[in-house]
């Protein structure tokens, strides 16, 4: 976790989506939403924080300032798609979340 409690996430928003695939089927063997909740506040933070005037995401989701000229990647886009499908799904199977 870095200060203020966020946890630390690197700025390739497509890996996290790919950890993230991880991190489900864990939660679907354990029980423990503790990743997954982690990078759910991250994605929160993301689609709050972290986008461009163009609603857009940027990379740093670790409350990095991103300049406004950095160009956006189509890949760090669609991911997007994916995380909150996943998200979805989670929730869906456990509404006490």
């Amino acid at each position: 976790y870095q200060n203020g409690g966020n946890p630390y996430i690197g700025d390739l928003p497509w890996f996290i989506v790919v950890l993230f695939r991880g991190y489900h089927e864990l939660y679907m063997v354990d029980g423990d939403p503790k990743y997954i909740n982690a990078i759910i506040a991250m994605a929160d933070r993301a689609w709050n924080e972290q986008r461009d005037s163009n609603g857009l995401f940027n990379k740093a989701w670790t409350g990095r300032e991103t300049p406004e000229d950095e160009p956006s990647w189509l890949l760090d886009e669609a991911c997007m798609a994916e995380l909150y499908l996943r998200i979805a799904l989670i929730k869906g199977e456990n509404n006490s979340m």
